[in-house]
C-alpha cells in the first residue's frame, strides 16, 4: 500500500518542514557530551573501537569520523543526527500508512515535525537520533515479516528478512538500549503472534551472532561504568534520572521537550490531565489486537530501562528516543478514530506546536555556550593566565575551542576531598597569577569549592564572575600584589 498522490504531496511538504526546523540553531555551541564525542571521533581509526570511557557502541563514532574527514563546523557534524531524525520520521508515517491509512500517516507526519523532543535530539551530536532511525527500521520491517498486510512471495520475504536483520544490528551497534526493542519484539511475538516465535528466534539469533565480536568491550565498558558509579556517588545522578523521576519525566519530555516544568500543584495536575487526554486518545487507536504492537513499543522498553536503571543508570528520555515513533502513530490514530473536525484538529496541532515554538525563541533552550566562554577568556587572558579544572581533566568543550593561547590545568581526580591533595597535584597553578576556574560539575567534584579556599590561602583574591548560557560561572582569580616590608 502506497500513499495517494495528495497525500505524498502533503506528507513531502511537511518532511521538507520537518528538515527545515531541525536546520534552526544548528550552529549553536557544541555542549559537554557532543564536545567529547567530536574529540573521540577526531582520533585515529584505529582507536574509534577503543570506548571504555563512553558507554556507547562503535558506529556512530565512526560516522562522525567520516564526516570530520569532510568538515568540523557545528551544523556540518550535527547533520550526522539531522539527517536520521528525519529519515526516522518518513519510516514512521510509513508505517502508520501501512497499518491505519493515509489520514493517520499524515498526522504522524505532522505530530513528528513539530515534536519538540524529536527536534532538539535530532540536533545532538550523539547516536540517539541515529539510534531511532536503525530502531524504526527495525519495526517497520519486523511488523512486515509478523504481520504481513498483503501477500508476500519467497524473494520479497528475503528482503525483509535481510532488513530485519541488519537495521536491528545495526541499532544494536550505535545503542545499547535499543536491545531492549529486540526483546520487546520478542515479547509482541509471543503475545500476539504465537505462529511466529520460531520465525523471530531464528531471525533474532543471526542478530545476537553479528553483535558478538563486540561483547567483550561491551563487558569492560560495564564493568568501568559500574566502578564508577561505586566510586563516585554523584555519578549515577549525572548520566541518568532518580528511579521516582525517571518514568514520569521520561512521557513529559516525550510532549514538551526540554521545557524545565516546576513540579508544583498547578504543573502536577495539568500534567495529570494531559497525560489522562494522551491515554485516552491512545487508547482509541487500540481497537484490533494488532494494534497493541505500537503501545508495546511505547511502554515495554521504557519499562525495562526502568527497571535496568535500579542496577545500572541507563534510564534517560534522550536514550529512548527509539519509542517516541510509537507514540506519534498512535496519537495519530487515535485523533483519526475520534472523527473530530479539521477546526479542533487545528488547535490541538498548534497546543502540541507550543513547546517547539519555545525551543527556537528562548535562548535558554540553547546548548551550553562553551564556544564564547573559550573565546572570551583567551581574549581577556594575560600572559600570565591558567585555566583550572575541578576534574579529571578539562573539559571537553574546552578542548575543542581552546586555540591553545591559555594552557589548562585539571585536578585529576573526579570528587576533590582536601585542600592537601592540591598542593600535591596542582603546585604549577601558583606559578600563574591569574587562574580562571570554571564551577560547571563542581556540585559532583568539588562541592566545598576547596579549590577557591586554596587559591585564597596561596594569596589570590577573586575579582571577578562570569556568567556563561549553560556552562555557568566562571570565577577570576588574581594574584594579590606583595607588599614591600620596611
Amino acid at each position: 500500500m502506497r500513499l495517494k498522490t495528495s497525500s505524498t504531496y502533503l506528507v513531502g511538504c511537511i518532511m521538507l518542514l520537518a528538515l527545515g526546523i531541525r536546520l534552526i540553531h544548528l550552529s549553536q555551541s557544541f555542549w559537554l557530551d557532543e564536545a567529547a564525542q567530536a574529540l573521540e571521533s577526531a582520533r585515529p581509526l584505529t582507536e574509534q573501537f577503543e570506548l571504555s570511557g563512553d558507554f556507547q557502541p562503535p558506529l556512530f563514532h565512526l560516522l562522525v569520523y567520516l564526516f570530520e574527514k569532510v568538515g568540523r563546523s557545528e551544523w556540518w557534524l550535527r547533520l550526522a543526527s539531522v539527517i536520521p531524525g528525519t529519515i526516522t520520521l518518513w519510516f514512521a508515517v510509513k508505517i502508520a500508512q501501512k497499518q491505519y491509512g493515509d489520514k493517520t500517516a499524515l498526522l504522524t507526519s505532522l505530530l513528528g515535525a513539530l515534536s519538540a523532543f524529536h527536534f532538539f535530539y535530532s540536533q545532538e551530536l550523539r547516536p540517539y537520533s541515529l539510534a531511532a532511525m536503525f530502531a524504526v527500521f527495525s519495526m517497520y520491517y519486523f511488523i512486515q515479516l509478523i504481520h504481513p498486510l498483503e501477500s508476500i512471495d519467497k524473494y520479497k520475504l528475503k528482503r525483509i528478512s535481510i532488513g530485519y536483520i541488519l537495521s536491528s544490528a545495526l541499532a544494536l551497534y550505535t545503542m545499547y538500549l535499543t536491545g531492549f526493542l529486540l526483546l520487546t519484539q520478542f515479547l509482541i511475538v509471543i503475545y500476539l503472534f504465537r505462529d511466529k516465535i520460531k520465525l523471530i528466534i531464528n531471525h533474532q539469533s543471526i542478530i545476537i551472532f553479528l553483535f558478538l565480536p563486540w561483547m567483550p568491550k561491551l563487558w569492560e565498558q560495564l564493568q568501568n561504568g559500574l566502578g564508577l558509579a561505586a566510586d563516585y556517588a554523584g555519578w549515577s545522578m549525572a548520566v541518568s534520572l532518580p528511579w521516582f523521576k525517571s518514568l514520569p519525566l521520561t512521557f513529559v519530555r516525550f510532549l514538551i521537550g526540554m521545557i524545565l516544568v516546576d513540579p508544583t500543584l498547578p504543573y502536577v495536575i495539568g500534567g495529570l490531565i494531559g497525560l489522562m487526554i494522551i491515554t485516552f486518545i491512545t487508547f482509541k487507536a487500540i481497537q484490533k489486537r494488532t494494534d497493541w504492537i505500537f503501545a508495546l513499543w511505547l511502554i515495554i522498553p521504557t519499562l525495562i530501562a526502568f527497571l535496568v536503571s535500579f542496577s545500572v543508570p541507563v534510564l534517560e528520555p534522550k536514550r529512548l528516543l527509539f519509542c517516541l515513533p510509537a507514540l506519534w502513530i498512535l496519537v495519530a490514530a487515535g485523533l483519526v478514530k475520534l472523527r473530530l473536525s479539521k477546526s479542533v484538529l487545528t488547535i490541538i496541532m498548534c497546543v502540541y506546536a507550543l513547546p517547539l515554538v519555545f525551543h527556537l525563541v528562548s535562548p535558554s533552550l540553547l546548548r551550553e555556550d562553551w564556544r564564547t566562554a573559550v573565546a572570551e577568556i583567551e581574549t581577556s587572558a594575560t600572559p600570565q593566565s591558567v585555566v583550572l579544572f575541578a576534574f579529571p581533566g578539562p573539559f571537553a568543550p574546552f578542548t575543542w575551542y581552546q586555540t591553545g593561547r591559555v594552557p589548562a590545568i585539571s585536578t585529576g581526580i573526579f570528587t576533590l576531598k582536601d585542600e592537601s591533595y592540591l598542593d600535591a597535584n596542582t603546585p604549577a597553578v601558583l606559578t600563574y597569577d591569574r587562574v580562571y576556574v570554571f564551577e560547571y560539575l563542581m556540585d559532583l567534584s568539588d562541592p566545598q569549592r576547596l579549590i577557591f579556599a586554596w587559591l585564597k590561602r596561596n594569596g589570590f583574591e577573586g575579582t571577578k564572575v562570569i556568567d556563561y548560557r549553560g556552562v555557568g560561572f566562571v570565577y577570576i582569580f588574581d594574584r594579590l600584589p606583595t607588599i614591600a616590608l620596611r
